[in-house]
């Protein structure tokens, strides 16, 4: 008996199915297309998100590092520019920060190598 009510259960709900699909006709199949379309458009808005609030996260920090190797040999090429002449990338290299960091590493290993001197 609950075979046959169970069955009779599906009948219904597939007959009620197929007279949504033929009385709404296509709106049923936009409906789902644009369901999908809204799902793609929040992803893709969450993403974009973080990737702006990462940029303004760090925009002061590197406009202040461009400020401080503002120099006329201190430019970063374009693609197109590096692809037609690679000579370019030498001028993308920070070369006033890179002096900086090697003489900090320097001085700070030669304080470390006179503590241990002195202990």
């Amino acid at each position: 008996m609950k075979i046959i009510e169970s069955l009779t259960r599906k009948w219904w709900q597939l007959l009620a199915f197929a007279i949504v699909v033929i009385v709404a006709g296509p709106e049923v199949f936009v409906y789902v297309e644009g369901m999908a379309l809204i799902e793609l458009i929040g992803a893709a808005t969450f993403v974009l998100m973080y990737v702006v609030g990462f940029k303004l996260y760090f925009y002061n920090a590197w406009s202040a590092f461009l400020g401080f190797e503002n120099r006329y040999h201190f430019f970063l090429p374009s693609i197109s520019m590096a692809k037609e002449n690679p000579g370019f990338l030498y001028y993308a290299i920070p070369w006033r920060s890179i002096n900086y960091v090697v003489f900090l590493l320097i001085s700070s290993l030669a304080s470390l190598s006179v503590k241990a001197a002195i202990l």
